[in-house]
């Protein structure tokens, strides 16, 4: 997958999310805390898949400079 895609697919989540607890019939500091709640889980979870990326793109340059 691409950083693209992937960037693109965290900024959908969390507005999805976002617009999802706006309109969720709660007290505004609950709504609020939920959804402070979901951008810190979203952001552990892209914080992740980026390491991952990171690695996967460190390994594959390893290999390119021993193929050279």
């Amino acid at each position: 997958m691409s950083y693209k895609f992937l960037m693109g697919l965290f900024t959908g989540i969390l507005m999805g999310v976002t617009a999802a607890l706006m309109y969720a019939p709660a007290e505004g500091v609950k709504t609020r805390q939920a959804m402070r709640e979901a951008a810190l889980s979203t952001g552990r979870r892209a914080g992740k898949v980026a390491a991952g990326i990171s690695g996967r793109v460190s390994e594959k340059k390893d290999r390119i400079k021993q193929a050279i």
